[in-house]
């Protein structure tokens, strides 16, 4: 899904899809680097720390989607 994903986005600007790949490539670094340490503070015993940030996440990324829509 996420080359696919990547592929519409970078489809929206064909005379820049190599800046347009560059910056989501960036943009998924940075997000990574921003959720990985709290989905590790829980330790290694549980599960839940990581469940909880994926859940965030995709929170996060209805709540992205349906402010897009609205607004386009």
């Amino acid at each position: 899904m996420a080359a696919n994903a990547t592929a519409l986005a970078t489809a929206r600007a064909p005379h820049a899809a190599g800046g347009a790949s560059a910056l989501l490539g960036a943009t998924q670094f940075a997000l990574a680097a921003v959720v990985a340490p709290p989905a590790g503070l829980g330790g290694e015993g549980t599960a839940l720390p990581m469940a909880a940030t994926m859940v965030a996440s995709a929170a996060v990324a209805c709540l992205g989607g349906l402010l897009l829509a609205r607004g386009g």
